[in-house]
């Protein structure tokens, strides 16, 4: 247990010739210098999933460290990573807190350091499909444009500062971020606290918990606001709309934008293609404005491969990728 699950080769598989490993042992690691001196090592040879406590960013560094021996096999949107607004408390429970949130968000420099780029912008509906908006577009939205590269807009900053103080959350309020100790959550809660004390005057602590403690503190509703990732399980309309209504978002935040819950309900059934594009770009609209669950970004993860590991092919969504009978190692593992 918390140390390595160990498998064998069932010689009675119904495929014959089939396993073509005779066992594979997965080795549990969770810290970040431990996983990467594994693969330095050269103990393990691949990760086991698409998520990992790699960055994209570590993930890079390592093949290109290792380009002999690693490849970097990358996937996604998987899922997007926000923050998580616990609405039966203060600063939260306030719609202006949550709208001035959405606006001040600067994602880009999240993106360019955490995941070298590779994320997607965190805009409540993702960017880049047919029934959605161009990734151009999308850096145009309040809250989402800069006024230079790099540089946030002001007039963003001025209307999220108007917001809190309307709201009585000024200057010098006292906020905890909390994060779990999992991929990059506690780095994006760094990233928030250095934006709210610059852009709104606020003194931010950040409060680090291991993964499960953190699972039962967000379950007990034991913070105010949280980095967490939420899922974006297939690329499709109802794929992008239905976690803003059904799971950890509305259960985790206690919040439900209740247009949104009505437009679901007719995306599910709308089959014109040009209907249900407005319908999810309505929804984007209303949670541009309130959602207690804001996001960064929509995260591309890489799996590490040994170069000798054969037949190997990126998962085409997140949970799946498990079933190795095809995999062989040429030169010998």
């Amino acid at each position: 247990k918390d140390v390595k699950i160990v498998q064998e080769k069932n010689r009675k598989y119904f495929k014959p010739g089939y396993p073509r490993f005779d066992g594979i042992t997965h080795f549990i690691i969770a810290d970040k210098s431990a996983i990467i001196s594994a693969y330095k090592t050269g103990q393990v040879l691949m990760g086991n999933a698409l998520v990992n406590n790699l960055s994209p960013a570590e993930a890079v560094q390592i093949e290109k460290e290792l380009p002999d021996r690693l490849q970097a096999f990358w996937g996604g949107p998987f899922f997007v990573i926000g923050l998580m607004h616990n609405t039966r408390v203060e600063p939260t429970s306030d719609p202006r807190v949550r709208e001035a949130i959405m606006l001040v968000l600067h994602r880009q420099p999240a993106i360019d350091l955490l995941t070298v780029g590779k994320g997607i912008m965190g805009t409540p509906v993702p960017p880049g499909f047919s029934w959605s908006f161009t990734a151009e577009e999308a850096v145009q939205f309040p809250g989402f444009r800069e006024d230079s590269p790099g540089v946030k807009s002001q007039a963003d900053i001025d209307r999220a500062k108007e917001l809190v103080a309307e709201a009585g959350f000024g200057p010098g309020y006292k906020l905890t971020i909390t994060c779990r100790l999992v991929i990059e959550y506690c780095d994006i809660a760094a990233i928030t606290k250095d934006q709210f004390e610059r852009f709104l005057g606020w003194d931010v602590t950040i409060r680090s918990l291991e993964s499960v403690a953190g699972s039962t503190a967000y379950d007990s509703f034991d913070f105010q606001i949280a980095v967490q990732a939420n899922s974006f399980s297939t690329p499709t309309e109802d794929g992008a709309v239905t976690p803003h209504t059904v799971g950890n978002m509305p259960r985790r935040t206690s919040f439900l934008n209740q247009g949104v819950v009505a437009i679901a309900a007719q995306v599910a059934s709308e089959l014109d293609p040009d209907e249900r594009k407005k319908l999810v770009l309505r929804v984007n609209d209303l949670m541009m404005k309130d959602t207690a669950w804001p996001y960064f970004y929509y995260t591309v993860r890489a799996q590490l491969v040994d170069r000798r590991i054969q037949g190997f092919n990126i998962s085409p969504v997140l949970a799946s990728g498990k079933k190795h009978e095809h995999l062989w190692c040429d030169p010998e593992c």
